[in-house]
């Protein structure tokens, strides 16, 4: 799915921005853009139990 492609590549981005920012000396900008990372990957998780409940129907 297209929507699951693009909250896992979120993920992916927001991960490594966070680990540049990280090696920057952001540290406390980059747990907050790691936090954000979290974010995608749990939205994307209740996209598909979502999905795959919306199948069952």
């Amino acid at each position: 799915m297209i929507i699951a492609r693009q909250f896992g590549f979120a993920r992916d981005q927001l991960s490594a921005v966070a680990e540049r920012m990280e090696r920057a000396g952001f540290s406390e900008l980059a747990s907050e853009v790691r936090a954000l990372a979290g974010s995608a990957q749990f939205f994307l998780g209740e996209f598909e139990r979502e999905s795959t409940q919306a199948e069952k129907v």
